[in-house]
């Protein structure tokens, strides 16, 4: 929040890399995989920027051609001496709604058990490394000479009991059949025993990025294409 309110176009200075696509394809992608279907109204990002700014008053023709529309000074919260409401038929914070309650939703959220996974499966977690933040960062030259490979986090006891050493190359299918490709194993008791862990934003199977950015890490094992539900 800012006291003067502002909107800045950030667009692309150039076209993405092999198959590096915006945010809004791979929400789309995967509205059209939940169950039961979520799809998009907009076709593309510029659709959906356009619609959201023409709610402002604005368009994106005109955040390109301005670059930055400011607003004018607003306080960050209430102002000063009015009675804070909120849009609830209460007017107030509401910690129980009937809203929901009256659409067949919890009134109070309550927490939901993750889907059990077949018997000898594991839950996959995923995280950064130090030198990737983001996943934008696989894709930058420097960082790839910092962190050339990822791996797979095994607890030590089910190392033992499948006959693991760090190093050991394996792979991870989920639930719906697909396979990774290949990852080396980190032997560990850091992580407890129904979990394998990975680096998330890593190995992109895109033969042209791996030439492009990457070339002795192509083909590596990616967590995104592993996550195929939403619930």
């Amino acid at each position: 929040m800012f006291r003067e309110p502002f909107v800045a176009l950030r667009q692309a200075g150039r076209a993405g890399a092999a198959r590096s696509e915006a945010e809004l394809v791979d929400r789309a992608r995967a509205g059209a995989q939940a169950r039961p279907p979520r799809v998009l109204p907009w076709r593309d990002i510029e659709e959906y920027l356009d619609h959201r700014l023409k709610g402002a008053g604005s368009s994106l023709a005109e955040m390109k051609q301005r670059g930055l529309i400011k607003g004018p000074p607003a306080p960050l919260y209430f102002a000063d001496g009015v009675t804070p409401e909120f849009a609830t038929p209460s007017g107030k914070i509401e910690f129980y709604s009937p809203q929901l309650e009256a659409a067949g939703f919890d009134p109070v959220p309550r927490y939901q058990r993750p889907e059990a996974g077949p018997p000898g499966s594991f839950r996959l977690l995923f995280g950064r490394a130090p030198c990737i933040r983001s996943a934008a960062r696989s894709r930058t030259r420097y960082c790839a000479t910092r962190w050339t490979r990822t791996n797979s986090g095994v607890n030590a006891n089910v190392g033992a009991r499948l006959g693991l050493t760090s190093g050991d190359y394996v792979r991870l299918r989920n639930q719906d059949g697909v396979l990774s490709n290949r990852i080396k194993a980190r032997v560990t008791e850091a992580i407890r025993s129904e979990c394998v862990y990975m680096v998330h934003g890593f190995g992109h199977t895109s033969r042209g990025l791996a030439q492009r950015i990457r070339p002795r890490c192509e083909r590596r094992a990616v967590d995104h294409a592993l996550r195929d539900r939403s619930r």
